[in-house]
């Protein structure tokens, strides 16, 4: 997981590097696209020069790709940072002291969401680099609108609302689960 968070953690850098990485990469992507072009190959999404996304592809790799990854990383307890120390409250908070034996599982767990806060860089810088691509989509989208004087609909790119967000193992194995079953009745059928 490490290794794979170094290799595509562009965004989680400050703005200008991440800009800059950026440049590089879509060049790559154009090159591609004028390759697929001189070839007389469709040009694949994202790599049409004459139609740029580049806001959008950040956007979706933001919050589909390096979103989740820093967030399972996070999870894990090895994301990089600094305590934050909680000035209303004194001593270390992340270990759970129990006065009574009959505490009730409300305290308890009111006591687990009074852990210490930790400051992560990489994950403000993420979310800095995340609100950034969506303003521009939002631009690109105000600026499609006005071009089109004509009153039809706009299909410029519309805004992602879409939190960064970790995907779920339960909902991974639910959808192993529903393929398994898909595959069994399948199966069933074949026989019959």
């Amino acid at each position: 997981m490490c290794i794979k968070l170094a290799d595509i953690n562009g965004p989680a850098k400050y703005k200008d590097l991440h800009l800059k990485w950026t440049d590089g990469i879509v060049n790559e992507f154009y090159e591609q696209g004028d390759e697929e072009a001189s070839l007389g190959l469709p040009i694949s999404p994202f790599m049409d020069r004459s139609a740029p996304q580049l806001a959008k592809l950040q956007e979706s790799f933001i919050t589909h790709i390096v979103g989740p990854l820093c967030n399972s990383y996070d999870s894990a307890g090895l994301m990089p940072g600094k305590w934050i120390e909680d000035n209303d409250e004194s001593g270390d908070t992340d270990e759970h002291e129990e006065d009574s034996s009959d505490m009730d599982s409300c305290d308890s767990h009111e006591a687990r969401k009074k852990r210490r806060k930790v400051y992560c860089q990489i994950t403000q810088h993420l979310l800095q680099n995340h609100q950034m691509w969506k303003k521009v989509m939002e631009e690109e989208e105000r600026r499609a609108g006005k071009d089109k004087q004509s009153g039809e609909p706009s299909t410029a790119l519309h805004p992602s609302s879409e939190q960064i967000e970790a995907i779920k193992e339960e909902e991974e194995e639910k959808g192993k689960a529903k393929e398994e079953d898909d595959d069994t009745a399948s199966e069933a059928n074949l026989r019959q």
